[in-house]
């Protein structure tokens, strides 16, 4: 498993993103999808369901070039001059091949999304994600509020890995992720503009060097009024029999987003609240090269050839390192004292306030993060605790 760098703070090098995959996988996708945001005036982020017929032609015809390599026997692929027409007929007919063209479509509109909002990247430190994964959503959707339209948010690190594992059906896809150890990448998105209510949209997936490990999509609607706890229990089939679409062609199963699951989407929107919180502990803006000159500088020779090697495998992609310098939760110092002894401690979860007020007239409020915090005495103080014998209990025995 490579070394988990960013907590230890050895080597802080961006691991490769779902972002640089694409762009390795399929540079004409990525290049065309890229060069759509850049000249792009969109105010919002785009769903799958605003490209028009000129862009999913495209995708197609990537799909196409997928199916000739992957059924190489079959006469539709083969044949020489094939028939376009045929070729999609064969393609709608094959469901692995129409949920990659759907997966394409994401792929597409993110990276439009991406570029168009300037290319934001958020890394969430280990120490952090602890906190946010033990931190209740108790507080209103108005309160949900991205930095940008759409940027990508990383986490590398276990309970992250765990969590996203448990989105897929697959057990020895989970193993293989989580035997590697893989980063997570979401994309993360406004599909309509808040506060009047609309939807986020989380596009995210476990890359490697050759392909998207678990690729998910989940689209939770931020209604007024509405607690983000509801957000996140959004049911799209109950939506859709009250006359409310989603957008159609992002892949879902709301069956596949309840429990356990949910912890992943959790730990994303505590970070969407935190990046908006009072005080959070945000990095400056970090490049990869720029450590790797800083790093290549006072190391020696075979020192600076390591730097070097390993820059190669890093992201390409500048970045915000959010909570690095938290200090782990689960290795508490001693707790505060209480009014009562407690012999055993236990985890006290995190929540919200919104009552930091700001901007014009102070109408403005930013959410307060309550940290989860343990409470009762430390291990030391449980093993050393005397055990004071009376009178009459030796009198009873």
């Amino acid at each position: 498993m490579a070394t988990r760098i960013f907590s230890q703070r050895k080597l802080d090098l961006l691991q490769p993103t779902l972002d640089d995959g694409i762009r390795k996988w399929f540079p004409t996708l990525y290049e065309r999808a890229a060069r759509e945001g850049r000249n792009s005036s969109i105010q919002s982020a785009l769903g799958p369901q605003d490209l028009g017929i000129e862009d999913n032609g495209f995708l197609g015809e990537l799909v196409i070039a997928e199916g000739q390599r992957h059924y190489p026997k079959d006469p539709v692929w083969r044949t020489k001059g094939y028939s376009r027409a045929r070729a999609l007929e064969a393609m709608m007919s094959k469901p692995e091949l129409m949920q990659l063209f759907t997966i394409f479509q994401c792929y597409y509109v993110n990276i439009c999304n991406f570029t168009r909002f300037g290319q934001k990247v958020y890394y969430f430190s280990p120490s952090l994600v602890e906190r946010l994964a033990h931190t209740e959503l108790n507080v209103a959707t108005e309160l949900i509020k991205l930095p940008f339209s759409s940027c990508l948010f990383v986490f590398d690190d276990i309970i992250s890995r765990e969590a996203y594992a448990r989105l897929t059906s697959s057990l020895s896809h989970a193993q293989r992720a989580l035997r590697l150890g893989l980063p997570i990448s979401s994309y993360v998105s406004y599909l309509q503009p808040p506060p009047a209510g609309g939807t986020l949209w989380c596009f995210s997936a476990m890359p490697d060097r050759r392909k998207a490990q678990i690729v998910t999509s989940r689209a939770m609607q931020l209604s007024p009024n509405q607690r983000v706890e509801d957000a996140l229990l959004t049911r799209w089939t109950e939506a859709e029999d009250k006359g409310e679409e989603q957008q159609s062609n992002i892949p879902r199963s709301d069956s596949s987003f309840s429990g356990d699951a949910l912890l992943f989407y959790r730990i994303i929107l505590n970070g969407i609240l935190y990046l908006s919180s009072n005080h959070p502990d945000i990095s400056p803006l970090i490049r990869s090269s720029d450590r790797v000159l800083h790093q290549s500088s006072n190391s020696g020779l075979h020192g600076s050839q390591s730097v070097t090697r390993r820059s190669t495998q890093s992201s390409r992609l500048a970045y915000i390192e959010v909570g690095a310098n938290l200090p782990a939760l689960s290795h508490p110092a001693g707790g505060a004292l209480t009014g009562r002894l407690l012999v055993q401690r236990h985890l006290v979860r995190g929540h919200w306030r919104s009552r930091q007020h700001y901007g014009p007239g102070r109408s403005l409020t930013k959410p307060v993060f309550i940290e989860p915090y343990w409470r009762g005495p430390d291990a030391a103080e449980i093993i050393n605790r005397p055990y004071v014998v009376t009178l009459g209990d030796l009198d009873e025995s």
